[in-house]
């Protein structure tokens, strides 16, 4: 998280809407959730994981509305959620390819 900090307040000269910034929160909120589903796996507990991931996202949009070079993006904010719902995916997939797996065993 202190990383994902780190370069979204960093100065930036990329142009606003530059395509890879949004494939930049995707990797990056996905890796967290990945993360975040490592340290915290307790699964009746995953809607406040994700809200929380989330509202992180927000907190970066939000300090970002106030540094020079940077703006707020609802854009880079749904990409963040778009993120966290890959990893998502990811992992469903990756049960039902292990499931498969076991049951052939």
């Amino acid at each position: 998280m202190l990383i994902v900090a780190y370069l979204a307040f960093l100065p930036s000269a990329d142009p606003i809407g530059a395509s890879w910034d949004k494939a930049n929160h995707l990797f990056a909120f996905a890796v967290m959730a990945w993360l975040a589903d490592l340290g915290w796996p307790a699964q009746r507990q995953a809607p406040l994981r994700w809200g929380l991931l989330l509202g992180y996202g927000l907190l970066i949009e939000s300090v970002q509305h106030f540094l020079p070079l940077r703006h707020f993006s609802l854009l880079d904010w749904i990409a963040d959620g778009v993120g966290i719902l890959i990893y998502l995916g990811l992992k469903a997939s990756w049960k039902h390819v292990w499931c498969s797996l076991a049951q052939k065993r």
